[in-house]
């Protein structure tokens, strides 16, 4: 699978958990970084930042971590499943 597949896929899933998300702004935010199998490779806050961005801040940070976690963890299981 392609980075920007990955991407794209990555986007695809944080918009199930928070569908008001502005995918545009996460897809380009997302494009600056490398993605693998894991998810984006950034640090925690790096990638906290590039939601809380995308969503206007519109949820609690502690809120917003644990999406971003279920999202990690349902774009892993996604990627494995297509390889």
């Amino acid at each position: 699978m392609t980075s920007l597949k990955m991407i794209i896929l990555f986007v695809e899933i944080s918009k199930k958990y928070i569908p008001d998300i502005d995918d545009t702004s996460l897809e380009y935010d997302l494009r600056h970084l490398d993605i693998d199998k894991s998810g984006p490779i950034c640090s925690d806050s790096q990638l906290l930042d590039i939601f809380i961005e995308a969503t206007q801040n519109k949820l609690k940070e502690g809120e917003l971590y644990q999406t971003i976690e279920k999202i990690c963890l349902e774009y892993c299981s996604a990627v494995e499943a297509n390889s």
